[in-house]
C-alpha cells in the first residue's frame, strides 16, 4: 500500500459518510423524527412525514377554532337581538311610564277640581308651591267674608290643564 492508496481511501470514505448532522442539536432533532416516524426510510421521508401530521392538526384546530368562532358569534347575535329587544321594552315602558306619571298640581275644593297648575317634572315643586299660596289665599278670604272655610286638597295629577 502507498501513500497515494491511503489518501484515496479516506476520500472515498468521506463520500460514502453521509453529513447528517452538524451539531448535537440537529443530531437530536434528528432522533426524534426517527422515533416518530418509524416507517420513513430516512431523515427526509421522516420530516415529510412530520410535516404532513402537523399540517392535518393544524387543519383540525383550525376548523375547529372556526366551529367555535362561528359559534361564538351565533351567542353574540343572540344575546344582542335579545338586549335589543329588552331596550325595546324598557323604551316602551318609559314612554308609556313618563306619560302617565303625575306631574301637574290640581287644587281640589270641596270634592271639584278648581284648577290645574303645569308641573315641570315629576314632583313640580314649584307647582306645588304656587298652589299651596293659591289655597291659603282662598281659606283667608273665606275667614275674611266669615265664610266656612273650604275643604282644600293638593295633589299631583296626570291630568292637563285646560
Amino acid at each position: 500500500m502507498n501513500i497515494q492508496d491511503l489518501f484515496e481511501n479516506k476520500d472515498e470514505e468521506e463520500k460514502t459518510t453521509p453529513d447528517v448532522a452538524t451539531s448535537d442539536r440537529m443530531e437530536r432533532i434528528l432522533r426524534q423524527l426517527r422515533v416518530r416516524n418509524p416507517a420513513a426510510q430516512n431523515d427526509l421521508e421522516a420530516l415529510l412525514y412530520d410535516f404532513e401530521r402537523s399540517q392535518q392538526m393544524d387543519r383540525r384546530d383550525i376548523s375547529r377554532l372556526s366551529q367555535e368562532n362561528e359559534t361564538a358569534e351565533q351567542t353574540i347575535d343572540r344575546i344582542q337581538k335579545e338586549l335589543d329587544q329588552l331596550k325595546r321594552e324598557r323604551g316602551m315602558m318609559e314612554s308609556s311610564a313618563s306619560r302617565s306619571k303625575p306631574k301637574n298640581v290640581a287644587i281640589e275644593i270641596n270634592g271639584k277640581i278648581w284648577k290645574i297648575l303645569p308641573g315641570e317634572s315629576d314632583f313640580s315643586p314649584i307647582a306645588m308651591g304656587r298652589a299651596e299660596k293659591m289655597a291659603d289665599t282662598i281659606k283667608q278670604k273665606a275667614k275674611h267674608q266669615s265664610k266656612s272655610i273650604p275643604d282644600i286638597k293638593i295633589y299631583l295629577t296626570s291630568k292637563k290643564s285646560g
